[in-house]
């Protein structure tokens, strides 16, 4: 799937993000950094482990197709003042939220989405797949449990760190 370039800066780099439009929602990669802004719905999606086969892979490619000099490390520790990063939507300061599994920082703006630096969207995609699936398995062979845990419904039995991360995002 083809990206269309913007006039939209990336939040971690300033070079214009590419948009491509999938049944996920919008979303915006940066080719100089690999960073992946994410809307809100998009967002949710990925936290909770329901990005479509073609987000994941055109998110792949956007991460093994940035410059060869960008990060391919977690940024683990806030960036200094100066380097604020702004919503590419309002232009807003973006807010870091720390997640513990995997353990990265994800700047975001509470009104329009997230934004990841290269390979941070992977682990935490992974994890919460990782967490989906768990969960599968715990209704399987616990399904009083689970409904117990609220009806079926397995936010409830993330970490309340994740689960926080999710309320983010809507």
């Amino acid at each position: 799937m083809d990206a269309t370039p913007t006039n939209v800066p990336c939040p971690g780099c300033g070079v214009s993000l590419h948009a491509v439009s999938m049944t996920d929602g919008l979303l915006g990669g940066c080719s100089a950094c690999g960073g992946i802004w994410l809307g809100n719905d998009v967002c949710r999606r990925a936290l909770a482990g329901e990005l479509s086969d073609d987000a994941k892979a055109w998110i792949k490619r956007v991460t093994d197709e940035a410059r060869p000099h960008a990060s391919a490390g977690y940024r683990t520790t806030p960036a200094p003042v100066a380097a604020q990063r702004s919503c590419p939507s309002c232009g807003g300061a973006l807010a870091r939220a720390a997640l513990q599994n995997p353990q990265v920082e994800v700047d975001f703006c509470k009104a329009h989405g997230a934004y990841f630096d290269r390979s941070e969207l992977g682990a935490v995609a992974f994890e919460a797949e990782l967490r989906a699936a768990e969960a599968d398995a715990a209704a399987l062979a616990f399904p009083g449990e689970l409904a117990r845990a609220g009806n079926g419904n397995v936010n409830a039995m993330f970490s309340s760190s994740f689960a926080s991360t999710l309320g983010f995002f809507r």
